[in-house]
């Protein structure tokens, strides 16, 4: 196996990681804001003191920025992809051997989003948490 297709493997197992963590952060932020907001549209919502209810509106608006990045995250790596396509199918037809890469600035700008998406998730999951124990200790 030359260079080239053990790097190739590599990328194609390290792309399906990354789908598969980018999979995981929109399944918990959208499953978060849909119970929680479930829970607040109902005809009788729990009563929140009001630095609970500030810290789950913060969430709320945290796990909707993870959400809004995952889905950017996949749109860039799909663009990605293609330009990857297109060079390496420059490269085929002149015949010439070597790696396919997507430009610099798309990959800096899919790792902002993925970065984003995770951390924004991860926050927001906390304060949900944070205010859902704040629920407990008046109940």
């Amino acid at each position: 196996m030359n260079n080239s297709e053990i790097f190739n493997e590599y990328t194609a197992h390290w792309m399906s990681r990354v789908e598969s963590m980018n999979h995981s952060v929109i399944l918990i932020s959208g499953g978060i804001m849909s119970i929680t907001i479930g829970a607040f549209l109902t005809s009788n919502p729990p009563l929140l003191d009001p630095w609970a209810a500030s810290v789950i509106r913060s969430a709320w608006v945290l796990l909707a920025l993870s959400l809004a990045s995952a889905v950017l995250l996949k749109f860039f790596l799909v663009i990605s992809g293609a330009l990857t396509l297109t060079e390496l199918e420059g490269k085929t037809t002149k015949g010439e051997e070597g790696v396919a890469n997507s430009p610099r600035w798309l990959r800096v700008v899919a790792w902002c989003f993925g970065i984003t998406a995770v951390s924004a998730c991860l926050v927001g999951f906390t304060l949900i948490a944070i205010g859902a124990g704040s629920l407990l200790a008046v109940g």
